[in-house]
């Protein structure tokens, strides 16, 4: 969408458009997708349990 079809759009629209993404772990739609199309949070409980799978290695 150009700059000029947003500004069209009533505010309404624009936010639904913002809340267009699905994250691929809770199924929530987000704003911003990250790394394996998650959202931060299921992003932070990934990394949170890679963590402790590296720290076992290390031992």
């Amino acid at each position: 969408m150009t700059v000029a079809e947003l500004d069209a759009l009533p505010k309404e629209k624009i936010i639904n458009y913002e809340h267009k993404l699905t994250c691929a772990a809770c199924q929530q739609k987000v704003k911003q997708i990250y790394q394996y199309n998650l959202c931060k949070k299921c992003l932070v409980n990934q990394f949170r349990r890679l963590i402790k799978i590296i720290d076992s290695v290390r031992r």
